[in-house]
């Protein structure tokens, strides 16, 4: 189990990490059908809402839902996606008040869909790869995920 929330804390500082200096890296490289500016866009007024760590665990979630829809083989457990995002919906919700609750509980949901769909995108313009990323991922006994 340590095992596990070990790599998991990794894998999420390393999302949250790519995320942030994703735009600098990918500026620096040919054309990788990554969509740089939506990708700005998507995240712009994020910061604050979430913690780093919840952030890289949306977009692990959304990357997830997306490698569902887009690669055959893989099955979303739609009880694990939804107590993933609702951890992270209710973390903290006693602090604030109800119009602040509501606010943070819809900028999460925009923000994970967009995103969701930034990685459809990317999934299907090169769904070989996206397919094979997620293939690799899902034969680690390390790799946290949740599909079937």
């Amino acid at each position: 189990m340590i095992r596990k929330t070990n790599m998991l804390a990794g894998l999420l500082a390393a999302s949250a990490f790519s995320i942030l200096t994703a735009t600098a890296a990918l500026s620096q490289q040919p054309d990788d059908n990554r969509l740089d500016e939506a990708w700005r866009d998507a995240l712009e007024d994020f910061e604050g809402v979430v913690t780093p760590q919840q952030q890289a665990q949306l977009t692990l979630l959304a990357h997830q839902a997306a490698v569902a829809r887009v690669c055959d083989g893989f099955k979303l457990n739609l009880d694990k996606y939804a107590k993933g995002v609702n951890e992270i919906i209710l973390s903290n919700a006693d602090k604030l008040d109800a119009q602040q609750k509501l606010a943070r509980h819809t900028n999460i949901l925009l923000t994970l869909g967009t995103t969701y769909g930034l990685f459809l995108a990317e999934g299907n313009a090169k769904k070989e790869s996206f397919c094979k990323a997620a293939a690799d991922d899902k034969k680690d006994a390390g790799f946290v995920s949740v599909w079937e």
